[in-house]
């Protein structure tokens, strides 16, 4: 997929696929932390009570997980619609 890098704060960077445009983040560690890296980014994006992330919710890519990896191995890519 294109990548469009834009100047957000680290480790945010933009990602076009063909649903559109997505603020990709990546969650390492266990996937049961991945809860907190969602709080961090919805308040620093301060979009917590935006209703439109029910309607377009975020996209959780998984590219490295139990028990193929160690849980503190894992890495998850969270895709938010840009448009939130």
């Amino acid at each position: 997929f294109p990548v469009t890098i834009c100047k957000a704060q680290y480790p945010f960077y933009i990602e076009t696929i063909p649903a559109g445009d997505y603020l990709s983040v990546i969650h390492f560690g266990s996937p049961v932390q991945i809860g907190t890296t969602y709080n961090s980014i919805l308040n620093s994006l301060k979009i917590f009570s935006n209703p439109e992330i029910i309607l377009n919710p975020p996209i959780e890519l998984y590219h490295r997980i139990p028990p193929f990896y160690g849980e503190q191995e894992s890495i998850t890519e969270i895709l938010i619609p840009q448009n939130i």
